[in-house]
């Protein structure tokens, strides 16, 4: 394994930080009229957008309220069943029973099953 290279990865922490500023900065410009990204109902850009902008708090370069309309749009998004019950997923918790998933399969079933 490589040694870390600490010169290298603050250069790289900072070019990261660089990048959500700009991305966020962009999609504020973008957000229009509707009440989700492209509709007036969640869509697939709704989920695409919510995990883009989560980078905001994993890096912790800047506050969501320097974003107004992509900070009202992410509560809008975070307040959506789907996204309550992706998010406890991802957390490793069950969350509530949603009728579009059957059931949930944890990774080591499935390669377990079907092998890696």
């Amino acid at each position: 394994m490589v040694p870390p290279n600490p010169p290298m990865q603050s250069a790289l922490k900072e070019w990261g930080r660089e990048r959500v500023v700009e991305r966020h900065d962009r999609l504020e410009e973008m957000i229009g009229d509707t009440k989700f990204v492209i509709a007036d109902r969640p869509t697939l850009a709704d989920g695409v957008l919510i995990g883009v902008a989560r980078w905001l708090d994993f890096h912790g370069v800047a506050g969501k309220n320097r974003w107004p309309k992509l900070a009202a749009l992410r509560e809008r998004i975070e307040a959506d069943p789907a996204a309550i019950y992706a998010t406890a997923l991802e957390s490793g918790e069950r969350g509530p029973k949603s009728a579009s998933c059957l059931g949930h399969v944890e990774l080591a079933d499935v390669i377990e099953r079907f092998g890696s």
